[in-house]
Parts: C-alpha cells; structure tokens; sequence
C-alpha cells in the first residue's frame, strides 16, 4: 500500500473530522456510512490512515484495546504525525490510563500547538486526574483557537461543576446548546446543574430533550427521577428509577435513588432495602453510605445510622453533607459538643451551606448558647437557603430567649411570609404578642394557627389564657375546653389535663389529678414541673 502525500493526508483528516461533527450533532447513521466510505478510501491512499479508520471503527464499537493495537501500528508508520498521536492519547483515556494519555497529547502539541482537538484532549484527561483547574486553562486554549469547539464548552463546563461554580458551569453548558442542539451529554449535564441549585422544573426540561435524543439511556431517567423527587413527585420518580433499572439493572445510582424516594415516601424499611442493592453493586459509593444514615435517622436508629456515616466519609472524607448529617445524628443523641465539631468540619468544606450553619444553631441552642445560635442562623440567612422560613422561624426562637420579644415578632412575620401555612411561627408570634400585651392581634395569629391545625392542643389552651387577660372569661373557658378534649391518657397529656382543670378554676379536681399522676408517674419531668406549679399556686404539699 502506498503513502500518501501530505495533501492527501490533510484530506483524510477532514473525512475523519467530518465523521466526528456527524456522530456528535446526532448523525450517526450518516456518520457510520461515511466512516465506511474513509475506510475504504484510505486502504487505496495511506496504510497508517487505514489502520486509523479501522481503529476508528473499532472505538464507536467500544473495542478500545484493539483500537490502541491498531493506532500503535499506524504510529510505527507515521510516528510524527500529531493527529495520530492525539487520537492514541484520546484512546488511552477511554481506558482510563490518562497519565499515558497525558503525555501523547504534549508531543501532538509539540508537533501542531495550535490544534483546538488536542488542548480539549488533554484537558479531558486532566479532569478526570483531577486537576480542574489546569484542565479548565486547557479548555480555554481550545477555545481560543475554535470558539465553537461545543465539546469544548461542555467539558468545561464539567470541570466548573466539580470546582462547585455551578452558575459557570450553566453558562458553558447554555453555549455548548447553542452550538450543539443535538448533543445528549450537554442537555444532561445543564440538567444535572440545574437540579444542583434547586431548579427542578427547569432540570426536567432539560432531561426531556436529552431523552428526546436517546429515548433508552438509563442515566437520563435516572436523573429525571431525582428531579421529579426534587418537586415532591416521588411516585412519577419512582418510576423513572425503575425505567432505568429496567434498562440497566447493575446502575447503582438508580437503585439508590429509588430508596431515597421510597425514604421521602415514609417507606423507610424498604429505602434501606434499595441502599442495601445500591451498596451490593458499587461498595464505596459513599452516596449510598450516607442516604443510609439519613434512613436510618429517620427510624430512630441512630447508632446505626452513626457507622453508615463513617463508611460514607471512609470513602469521601471531603463530602460536607456527611458531615452535616453525622452531626445531625449526635445531636439527637445529645452529644452536642461533638455535634458542632461536626458541623464546623463541614463548613469549613463548604462555608456556604446553610443547612450546617442552621443546625449548628440548634445545637447552639441546646447548650443555652443563643447568641451564638442567633449568629448561626443569620450566616444561614446571608447564603442561599432553600429553607430560609424555618431558619427565621428558629432565629425568632433565639430572640425570644434572648429576650428581644419586638424582633422575634418581626423575625415570625418574615417565616409566615416565605411559608403562609407554618403554624408553629403562627403560634409563637401570637404566645410573643400576649408577652407584649398585644392581646387582640395575638388572638388573630392563635385563630390562623388552629385553621391550620385545629387539634393543636398548646393553641387551644394559650389561646384560652390571651381571653382571659383580656377578661373575656366564657370564651376563655370554651378555649380550654377545646384544650381539654385534645388531651391524651399518657402522663404529660395527663399533667396538662390538670393544668387545664386549674385555669378552669375546678381547683380541687386539678390537685386530685396531679397528685394522683405524680404517684403513678414518679419519674417524669414534666408531671413533676406541673406538680410543683399547682402546688404552690394551691397551697397544697409542695416539695
């Protein structure tokens, strides 16, 4: 077979370019046909460029080993040529031998410096090392010398998501689209990046197109389900996870998925069935560790959940959200102190995540530290926060008990206003506006929390009490008897029953109750405050 001349070569060249537009704008039909036709032209004008198209062919089969065989072979022909080269390099990097790849790449810069396919090359697997940054200055060399490399803006706009600057990464993904309407991988990927700022309806949109594109990828109706999940629709996600495993059941991010959607379902016990799968298939997916924590928390299990974090972070050490939640799990066992060394650890990973600041706040607050919990829950308020009513509600909580009864008030009003149907800040704007003798405008806030939950107990009964301060006393006695029929038979229902029986002025009935209940109950709390109470607001035997 001869070897052609470098006119020739240039011309084989742009078949293989032409080959790679087709493919990559969704073409593949046509992009097969042409690759046929280069192949068969290149075995009449150059041997290393035959061997190319062969190992070209090869690779849309997913034979990259054979393929490498091949490239080495036309190498040994052409061992100066950069377009080989950068070909072996892209070749290697599909087996994920990138420090290889890496440096097949620098000597088919040597030799064409200016190649917009070789700096992109490079920079793919200089991500994949991660090394984002270097990969990204790779990608911005491609650009400069092909603005409308798409590629090029896609995989940039992969290393800007994994450096956590997801508004970048959208922006590349946008120019990618613009450029590419029919690239798949960037519709997913601006998808994934919406879903990461909460941008569920617009993250489904984009997963629509992808799966217009390639109606049987398992990945894409994965992602569409943690979107549909994202929007409360569990069922419709939990369908989406099983089209995916009904298309490929050894996807792991898919099995655990579906167990976080049956988790936000309240179908706990079978989550941790699916997490269990999850983990069978891909044992370090720390993702898995950790949505298994978060089950098991949501059981009371947590013990339990305390190992799968640590399993999660033996795998991610980096991963702020397991450090959160571990931190969540010890607080709930009490053990505040190292709760908050916990969620200082995942801060310090990620200095903007208002969860941890929040929670931080909380534990804060169970040690009676609340200026430092108020400081958390206005850092919580400064960054983007998904649940920025509850954080106003908890931030109104600290004021109260910092005595700064006239911002807790307006801290309530700013949670009603993000969450109009959140009764607890109903409740306690209306209990701070009693402590501000504001009688008549905390009766409104008492009514807006029992249309909301009209078998809320502490409402009916402080509601009865505002009546009364304002010496409305038969409307206060309908209140506490509402209060009354809402009560339960266990010992704190039982002690608030005689707490009601004394704003009801049945005095001895009240003392009967409650001494009655601290003999039987002689180890609760609650019983025992309210026993003390009642005993020295009615003379009787206080200890």
């Amino acid at each position: 077979m001869q070897t052609a001349d470098a006119a020739t070569i240039a011309q084989l060249r742009e078949l293989s370019f032409k080959i790679n537009e087709l493919y990559g704008y969704g073409q593949r039909d046509q992009a097969l046909d042409l690759l046929q036709e280069a192949l068969e032209q290149s075995e009449k004008q150059d041997a290393a460029y035959a061997l190319f198209f062969q190992a070209k062919k090869l690779e849309y089969d997913g034979d990259h080993k054979q393929a490498e065989t091949l490239l080495r072979q036309a190498l040994d022909l052409r061992s100066a040529d950069p377009y080989l080269l950068k070909n072996l390099g892209t070749c290697l990097s599909r087996q994920n031998r990138d420090n290889e790849a890496v440096g097949l790449f620098d000597l088919a810069m040597e030799l064409n410096p200016k190649d917009s396919r070789t700096w992109l090359g490079k920079g793919v697997s200089l991500s994949k090392l991660g090394r984002e940054e270097e990969a990204i200055s790779h990608y911005d060399r491609a650009l400069e010398f092909n603005p409308n490399n798409y590629n090029a803006w896609r995989q940039k706009g992969v290393s800007c998501l994994e450096l956590g600057r997801v508004r970048d990464a959208l922006n590349c993904y946008e120019r990618a689209l613009e450029l590419n309407p029919a690239d798949f991988h960037s519709w997913l990927d601006k998808g994934i990046t919406l879903a990461e700022l909460d941008y569920w309806e617009e993250a489904l949109d984009a997963y629509g197109r992808a799966l217009d594109l390639e109606p049987d990828n398992h990945i894409a109706w994965c992602e569409k389900g943690v979107a549909l999940s994202g929007l409360g629709r569990e069922k419709e996600a939990i369908a989406c996870f099983d089209k995916a495993l009904d298309l490929d059941p050894e996807d792991a991010n898919a099995w655990r998925q579906k167990g976080v959607s049956l988790s936000c379902s309240d179908q706990e016990e079978e989550a941790l069935e699916y997490f269990d799968k999850a983990l069978e298939l891909h044992v370090e997916d720390f993702d898995a560790w950790r949505q298994k924590g978060v089950t098991l928390c949501a059981l009371d299990r947590q013990e339990e959940a305390l190992e799968a974090f640590d399993k999660a972070l033996e795998y991610n050490p980096l991963d702020y959200h397991t450090w959160r939640q571990k931190g969540v799990a010890l607080s709930q066992l009490g053990h505040e102190a190292q709760a908050l060394e916990h969620f200082d650890k995942c801060l310090s990973l990620n200095p903007g995540d208002a969860r941890a600041w929040r929670e931080k706040g909380i534990s804060l607050s169970h040690l009676d530290d609340n200026e430092g919990a108020l400081h958390c829950y206005e850092q919580a308020l400064d960054v983007v926060d998904s649940e920025a009513s509850y954080t106003w509600y908890l931030k109104g909580l600290a004021l109260l008990e910092l005595d700064r009864q006239d911002e807790a008030v307006a801290a309530f009003d700013q949670a009603i206003a993000l969450k109009p149907d959140d009764s607890d800040a109903w409740f306690y704007k209306a209990r701070t506006l009693v402590d501000l003798n504001r009688g008549e405008e905390a009766l409104v806030c008492f009514d807006r929390t029992l249309d909301l939950v009209p078998e809320d107990y502490e409402a009916w009964r402080d509601k009865g009490q505002a009546l009364a301060r304002l010496d409305r006393k038969d409307e206060a006695q309908k209140c506490f008897e509402g209060a009354m029929d809402r009560l339960g038979e266990d010992p704190e229902d039982l002690a608030e029953k005689a707490y009601v029986l004394y704003k009801l002025f049945r005095e001895d009935e009240a003392a009967d109750l409650i001494r009655d209940i601290r003999h039987r109950f002689p180890h609760s709390d609650h019983v025992e405050n309210v026993y003390q109470f009642l005993a020295g607001a009615l003379g009787f035997g206080k200890d």
